[in-house]
Parts: structure tokens; sequence; C-alpha cells
């Protein structure tokens, strides 16, 4: 298979905002400028000076307006506020690294075997019927598109519902800020910046993990995608392990900057409980991401193997008069013998194929990675209790 990351890859929302805005332009002669090799098809800083533009509006210029009616600078009584301009470009970095990646994926996937194209109609019965009904269309099994629109659509507005809902619940919704900045601030902030900017990233964030971790096994399935010939024994999918293992870290490094925002931002902390909770619940979010491509992918290649085994047995009993299979055929001349031995040949080397698309290397930087959320809280709760209380 073949697909470039440029050509067959529809835009995200932020590039799409840097295009109209001009800010695409601008990076992309930035990027000239400083000597970047333009020939690697990596997006310009467009992506990049828009949220660098807008996280500013957000932690620098509200604030003023805020002082002008309250006399109090918002990101000076709060310095955490000045952790949401490299947390944002981390996020958009992420958005657009794990794009590369998964069309890199895309890219060395084999194609369908002709013998037991079939089966991968019948394997997973129970979980393709559910992601047929959320996504019907086309796009769904189709690597052409990442993740479709309407549903990206549908999420934000989902996000949106939330974010409405939370304000109108929660009677101490936003207080720090207009206690420290004002209303105005609190309206703006909470009203335009976070619903028309934080959410559509942060939405194509999760789309991006959805098509990763569910869509691109469901596609694969679909598809049945193997290649019994990879002389590494994973069927040609072992990239997919490596892309899992590649989402998973960016997870848990996102999960590890939000948990030390918490822990350190006045007027969102949790309580001590509450946080510890958080960590533990998203570390393990992480290991089911992380897990379920490779388990998903992995019974793919269980049931392909078995489908490829049969054939060549089939195959085998087709070639003698006795109708029998290894062990217990016998040959009947020369010829015979010759094409026994292909077939044994064939046979050892699919049931040499491995279980699962993934290799020790993938597996060791998980569990390297797994901790980093709980560092990252004991870092930033010494901070808070031995540094920023000063």
């Amino acid at each position: 298979m073949a697909y470039d990351d440029r050509s067959h890859s529809e835009d995200f929302w932020v590039e799409r905002a840097a295009q109209t805005t001009g800010l695409e332009t601008i990076g992309r002669h930035l990027r000239r400028l400083i000597g970047a090799d333009t020939a690697d098809r990596r997006p310009d800083y467009g992506p990049y000076l828009l949220v660098m533009t807008l996280v500013s509006v957000d932690i620098f210029v509200l604030p003023v307006i805020g002082y002008l009616q309250t006399g109090r600078y918002l990101t000076l009584a709060n310095p955490a506020e000045l952790l949401i301009l490299p947390a944002w470009l981390i996020v958009t970095w992420s958005l657009l690294r794990l794009r590369r990646l998964y069309w890199r994926t895309v890219e060395t996937l084999p194609d369908p075997d002709p013998e037991i194209s079939s089966v991968s109609e019948t394997s997973r019965r129970h979980i393709q019927p559910i992601i047929r009904r959320l996504i019907p269309s086309g796009a769904g099994t189709s690597f052409e598109t990442i993740f479709p629109t309407h549903q990206k659509v549908g999420l934000l507005l989902l996000g949106w519902g939330y974010h409405v809902g939370w304000i109108l619940t929660d009677p101490s919704a936003g207080s720090y800020v207009m206690a420290t900045a004002g209303e105005l601030v609190a309206i703006l902030k909470f009203g335009v910046i976070i619903p028309l900017f934080y959410y559509p990233i942060g939405v194509e964030f999760l789309t991006m993990f959805l098509a990763i971790h569910i869509l691109l096994p469901y596609r694969i399935s679909r598809q049945g995608l193997i290649d019994f010939e990879d002389m590494y024994g994973y069927g040609g999918l072992r990239s997919v392990g490596h892309l899992s293992r590649s989402s998973t870290v960016h997870f848990f490094g996102l999960l590890s900057l939000y948990a030390g925002f918490l822990t350190i931002a006045k007027g969102v902390s949790t309580n001590e409980i509450a946080h510890q909770a958080f960590i533990l619940t998203g570390t393990f979010v992480g290991a089911v991401l992380f897990f379920i491509p490779v388990v998903w992918v992995g019974f793919h290649m269980q049931s392909l193997k078995y489908a490829k085994i049969n054939a060549i047995v089939d195959q085998t009993k087709m070639l003698g008069p006795d109708n029998h299979a290894f062990p217990e055929t016998r040959v009947a001349s020369p010829t015979d013998a010759i094409e026994y031995t292909h077939e044994y040949v064939r046979l050892s080397v699919v049931k040499e194929m491995k279980d699962y698309p993934i290799d020790v290397f993938a597996l060791r930087d998980f569990f390297y990675a797994l901790p980093i959320p709980f560092a990252i809280n004991v870092l930033t709760a010494y901070l808070q209790n031995n540094l920023l209380t000063f």
C-alpha cells in the first residue's frame, strides 16, 4: 500500500485556521529563513504560530483587561497559566507528529492474502458492527481518511454541550478567574477562548487517538491485510505495534503535563484523593489504549494464520492419492515428494509467525513511559510545597 501523508491526508482544523489567517504563509517563510528542510513533507510553522498567538491572547492580553478592572494580573496571581503555552504547543506537535506516524504505518501495510481474504469478514464479529453503526460511510474502512469529519464534528458538539452543562450546573465554574480578573475576562476565557480554540484542538487530538487505536485495527481486520512473506514473522504488521507504542507515549506525556498543571494551578486543583484517582484512571486508560490495537490486530493475525494453515493442509491433501495431510500423507512419486516438501516448508513458515504485532522494544518503551505521570506528579507536588509557596 502507498499513501502520501500530505496528498492523501485532510488538513486539521488548526492548519486550516493558520491558512485562513495567513500564519501558514508566515510560517513557511520562517522555516525557509532558518534553513529548515522543506522536502521532508512536514507541515510548516503556521499551526504553531496560530497556537502561540491565541494562547498569548489568553494568558497575556486578557489579564491586562482584568488588571484594568480588578487591579490584579491573572497570570502573575496564578503562574501556572504560563504552562498553557508550552502545553498547547506540545499538543499541536503531538497531533502533527502522530499523523505522520499514522501515514508512515499505513504506507507499510501489506495487501490481503488472496487465499484467505474472506476470513476478515467474520473476525471480530462483535466489535465491527458497533463501529459500522457509528461510522456507516466508507470512510470507516478506507485508509484515505484518518477520521470522518461528520463524526469529528459530533464529538466537538458533545464537548461544547459538556462545557455549557458544566458552566450552568457548577456554581464554582470560573469563580477564581472571575474573582481575580473580573467578569468580562471570565466570559471571554470560558465563553470564547476555551470552547472555540482549545476544544477543537482537543477533539482533533482525541480523534487522532481513536483513529490509531480503534479505526486502524478495524480497517486492517476488515480488509484482511496480512503478509506471510514477512521474514520477521509479524505478518507485515509490526509497524502497528510500534505506532501504538508511540501514540501511548504521547498520551502519557500529555497526561503528565495536565496532571502537573492541576497540581500547581489555582482555581482548578482538585483534592488529593481525586487527583490521585485522576492519575490512576488516566494511566489505566493509556494502558488500555496501548493494548487495544495490539490485541485486536493479534486476533486478526491468529485468525488469518489458522486460515492459511487450513488452506495449506487442504492443498496438501489434494497432492497425493491418499487424501491425508502431514504427518500421515505418503508420497507416491519423487514429484509428489518435491511438492510435499514445498507445502511443508510453507506450513512451517506460517506456523512460526508470531501471534501479536509487537516486539520487546515496543513493550520496553511502553513500560518506561508508564510511570511518567506519577513521577511528574511527585515533582510538581514538591515544587508546589517547597518553591511556589514563596
